[in-house]
């Protein structure tokens, strides 16, 4: 499936439905800048890019996982 579709399947669940997330997108390491830049550009979304080490994953998803 191509990015764009996912991208406003998500958009639109959030939109339109008021689902606001948290939406999980899984994918290769090397396309994870692409995703948050092409989520950040085609929606209204915020993205967290959660990867790193542990300690950078505990810092991560103590300060910034719900912070508005």
């Amino acid at each position: 499936m191509a990015w764009y579709v996912v991208v406003a399947a998500i958009s639109a669940l959030s939109r339109t439905h008021g689902v606001s997330g948290p939406y999980l997108i899984v994918a290769p390491l090397s396309t994870i800048g692409h995703w948050a830049r092409e989520l950040a550009g085609w929606s209204d979304l915020r993205t967290l890019v959660f990867h790193g080490s542990a300690d950078d994953r505990s810092v991560i998803a103590k300060y910034q996982w719900h912070a508005q």
